[in-house]
């Protein structure tokens, strides 16, 4: 049902909808229910979207790991494979990771091996994690580089 109002003498235009008589007040509690409702999503939404923000974070904490261990490799290989170098693998990527680990890669290992070709690195450890009492998936980064030669 429409309820118009009615016309006069200066409101000749389009019928305008309003209230009908006696409805304001109606139902008190209506409004109290509706915000209560509000109350309840809240209690589902914000654990939901901070839940979805720790783990955006997190992924970005184990990519950042993974980052400084790939570099920190090839850091080690690149300084042992130069011409005539004095620096084992070992030791330029361990310097290189204590300069860069800064507590995001965690309990790291660095092995290498070197051949007359080439040598490998390799860094193992672990990220750093926002959540008490979970492990993330171990980092393992290895890099191969070829050893420099002189040839006459």
């Amino acid at each position: 049902m429409t309820w118009v109002r009615a016309e006069g003498p200066s409101q000749r235009s389009a019928p305008q909808r309003c209230r009908p008589p006696g409805r304001r007040g109606r139902h008190p509690g209506r409004r109290a229910q509706l915000e209560r409702g509000s109350s309840a999503e809240s209690i589902i939404v914000i654990p939901t979207v901070f839940v979805i923000v720790f783990l955006i974070i997190q992924v970005g904490i184990w990519a950042h790991a993974r980052s400084i261990a790939v570099h920190s490799a090839r850091e080690g290989a690149t300084a042992a494979a130069t011409y005539q170098s004095n620096r084992s693998s070992t030791e330029a990527t361990t310097a290189a990771l204590t300069v860069n680990a800064d507590g995001v890669l965690r309990d790291y290992t660095v092995t290498s091996s070197q051949t007359d070709q080439a040598i490998t690195v390799t860094v193992r450890g672990r990220a750093l994690s926002l959540i008490p009492l979970y492990e993330l998936p171990a980092i393992e980064q290895t890099v191969t580089i070829p050893t420099e030669h002189y040839v006459p």
